[in-house]
């Protein structure tokens, strides 16, 4: 797997969010991680490295409080982190794109999924969904719909 570069994005009450996109072809999987997790867990790692060998667009992102990101866990909520996800998202991906994910970060697949896709950069009916298992072991699988 290629290493990609953590970058960050100030959103709107100056909090820099960190996040790791790589490029490729579309649709991007977009992975929402858990409550008190990182982008860098098994299951953000997994997806990282199967997109790249699939040459496929990859983004992850430690909300608000959470791993490399600004700002304090005891002040965010579900709507806020809902709000990172979506501000990482626009500024990062213009293709349709498939969310997935794990733990709470399969509610925030779900908040983001219920925005109307013209507030996305994503085109029209582009937002797929998947729901991560909260255990490890659909790692293994070698199935996949993508």
């Amino acid at each position: 797997m290629s290493e990609v570069d953590t970058r960050f994005l100030e959103v709107a009450d100056g909090t820099a969010i960190a996040y790791e996109h790589s490029p490729g072809v579309s649709p991007a999987v977009v992975f929402l991680g858990g409550y008190m997790s990182d982008m860098t867990g098994t299951k953000g790692t997994y997806l990282a490295e199967w997109c790249s060998r699939r040459a496929r667009q990859f983004l992850r992102l430690d909300y608000s409080g959470h791993g490399q990101s600004g700002g304090e866990f005891a002040d965010g909520t579900i709507g806020r982190w809902r709000d990172d996800a979506l501000a990482v998202i626009r500024h990062c991906i213009d293709t349709p794109c498939v969310l997935v994910g794990s733990s709470m970060g399969g509610w925030i697949m779900l908040l983001v999924g219920g925005v109307p896709n013209r507030m996305v950069k994503s085109t029209p009916c582009s937002i797929r969904f998947i729901g991560a298992s909260v255990t490890t072991s659909w790692t293994s699988t070698s199935g996949c719909l993508l």
